[in-house]
């Protein structure tokens, strides 16, 4: 197939070779989308050198995910799912000591967020606070406690951070973090 993107309104009929990603399965990522964007998606078929119509496959927002993958980082978001370092589908790793600073993705706005968690009992938690760093009121916390479902939560100060620690006994669902 032949796959061609960009922000909507992009006319079709005006792409150069370029533009086109080639894919040969039936998933495709995408990489370094604006979340406040809209995008337009079309497809056609590429049958050794005779295509298809352009067919038009999206006219939505996309799905911005982010995976703590790193010790410490800090990301500015508007519409993201945050998720511990196993992923959507996995259970977090061992031995974590993560943390993770989210700002607004415009200075002036406020953060709201909610989510759900999964850890082991009294030994792998996570907390977020408001505002910069662990010194903030913490707005939510989990040690260990089944299928925690938390918020909406705003944070006035445009900012949380997140920190996530797992001693590595037992791996759990983790969590999602939906902001």
């Amino acid at each position: 197939w032949q796959l061609v993107y960009g922000v909507s309104g992009f006319d079709i009929d005006s792409i150069d070779d370029s533009q086109i990603e080639y894919v040969s399965d039936t998933t495709y990522t995408l990489y370094s989308l604006d979340a406040t964007n809209y995008y337009d998606f079309y497809l056609r078929t590429d049958c050794g050198g005779e295509y298809s119509a352009w067919v038009s496959l999206l006219h939505k927002p996309i799905t911005m995910e982010y995976i703590m993958t790193q010790s410490t980082d800090t990301i500015r978001t508007c519409g993201w799912t945050i998720y511990d370092n196993g992923g959507a589908n996995g259970s977090y790793s061992g031995n974590s000591n993560q943390t993770l600073v989210v700002l607004a993705d415009d200075e002036s706005r406020t953060i709201m967020f909610s989510g759900n968690s999964n850890t082991e009992s009294t030994y792998d938690y996570i907390t977020i606070y408001e505002g910069i760093g662990t010194s903030g009121e913490v707005l939510f916390t989990d040690y260990g406690v089944t299928s925690a479902t938390f918020g909406p939560i705003v944070s006035e100060t445009g900012a949380i951070t997140i920190t996530f620690q797992s001693d590595g006994s037992v791996n759990y669902g983790g969590f999602e973090i939906l902001t």
